[in-house]
């Protein structure tokens, strides 16, 4: 009896939640953001729009563990791998200056996904999740073509794995 109590009890409130929190439904790529914190953490800003964002992770390293009884290579799952963390934005010499503004300091970084309003009035809101990590940023204008959007290149190298955050 007491466990069914509090089974009604945890829907009763985690329901009214999920509909805030849309844990099940699938989501776009549509308000994805890079954020950076210039207070340790405590509050973080948009840095720029980006176009793309990168895997915040890698597969973990393979160790062998094959003895000579066994038929097969046999291996367990080591130190996840993690790369810099690249994204692309358009170039504009407003943007270009900010991001040189956070270049080569190591800072307090988070991408979000989830956010409100549309258009110059999206605010990002990270309800879909947060990533945050500590890194140093360096960035660079990409090569163009004819008829193409001038980008830059924002590349982050973490010292930090990054942690997920639900708020």
């Amino acid at each position: 009896m007491k466990h069914y109590i509090f089974r009604i009890l945890k829907m009763a409130i985690l329901l009214p939640l999920m509909p805030l929190f849309r844990l099940g439904d699938p989501s776009t790529s549509f308000r994805s953001f890079l954020m950076v914190s210039r207070d340790e953490g405590v509050t973080y800003e948009k840095v720029v729009d980006v176009k793309t964002t990168p895997d915040l992770g890698g597969p973990p390293e393979s160790v062998d563990c094959t003895t000579l009884s066994d038929g097969v290579f046999v291996s367990k799952p080591g130190i996840q791998s993690m790369d810099s963390f690249e994204f692309l934005a358009n170039y504009t010499v407003e943007d270009y200056t900010r991001v040189q503004e956070l270049a080569r300091t190591p800072l307090d970084w988070s991408v979000w996904y989830g956010g409100t309003g549309a258009g110059p009035t999206v605010v990002p809101t990270g309800d879909l999740g947060k990533w945050n990590f500590r890194g140093e940023l360096v960035s660079w204008p990409v090569g163009t073509s004819v008829n193409a959007i001038r980008d830059m290149n924002l590349t982050i190298n973490a010292s930090t794995e990054p942690e997920f955050v639900l708020i």
